[in-house]
């Protein structure tokens, strides 16, 4: 947390504290994974649609960077079919910087983590975007064990 507040300009915090808020209070929500390294991290476990878990997005700050990535592969290799995954790459084509991605991760069969940079972060509806498109594809119910 203390480091978006030291990264990130204003915009792009209110996104990421946006989107790491909704994943604590998501029903399918089951926890996190901090990662130490170069970039300080933050990633979000929960229970897809699909029945399984995934690490779903993970946000990476540091002072050269800013970004949230998105976790296609993970979702992908646990379950969640390609069609709600193409859904949710096509939603977040909107933000900037993103309008080729779809295409991208259709190639490669979804076996990317696509980060949405600071630009796209930084828009004034870039939080309501993220989690609509997120809400898609993660589980309704409430978890009753974690999967890793």
């Amino acid at each position: 947390m203390r480091a978006i507040e030291v990264y990130c300009s204003p915009e792009v915090a209110h996104t990421l504290l946006a989107v790491y808020r909704h994943a604590e209070r998501h029903p399918s929500f089951l926890g996190y994974y901090f990662g130490e390294g170069v970039y300080p991290s933050a990633t979000a476990w929960c229970n897809l649609s699909s029945g399984d878990a995934a690490a779903v997005w993970s946000i990476y700050t540091g002072v050269k960077k800013s970004v949230l990535s998105i976790n296609f592969e993970w979702m992908r290799s646990r379950g969640l079919p390609t069609e709600q995954l193409a859904k949710l790459a096509a939603e977040l084509k909107v933000l900037p910087g993103w309008g080729h991605i779809p295409e991208v991760l259709g190639n490669a069969n979804f076996a990317q983590h696509p980060p949405l940079a600071p630009l796209a972060l930084a828009r004034p509806d870039a939080a309501d975007i993220i989690i609509a498109a997120l809400n898609d594809v993660l589980a309704a119910e409430k978890p009753t064990e974690v999967q890793a």
